[in-house]
């Protein structure tokens, strides 16, 4: 769950800038606007809440799995940790290649 929303945080942050390209770019932005034919702009919002379902999911079962050991507690804690950087690091709070918004 916490690569799948690492993937997703990117598919989100780097859609503007893969719009720009002349390649086309498989996202899941671009996945859910072919598959339901709608806008783009109504596939990221799409998106959007998958990343944010599939987010909250992960802290549900990271803390029921947290109560289960010491040990357990610590990696997902290291884990969330991780997810949470991925996001400040495509958000452009740390490192510039998405300084700017989606």
């Amino acid at each position: 769950m916490s690569s799948n929303a690492a993937t997703i945080c990117n598919d989100l942050y780097s859609l503007r800038k893969e719009q720009q390209s002349e390649r086309f770019h498989y996202s899941l932005p671009t996945v859910i606007a072919a598959e339901e034919d709608c806008s783009i702009e109504d596939a990221f919002q799409r998106a959007i809440e998958v990343h944010n379902d599939l987010v909250h999911l992960f802290e549900e079962q990271a803390a029921a799995l947290s109560a289960t050991h010491p040990r357990a507690a610590r990696f997902m804690t290291g884990l969330s940790n991780w997810v949470g950087g991925n996001h400040e690091w495509h958000a452009g709070n740390v490192g510039t290649r998405y300084a700017t918004s989606p």
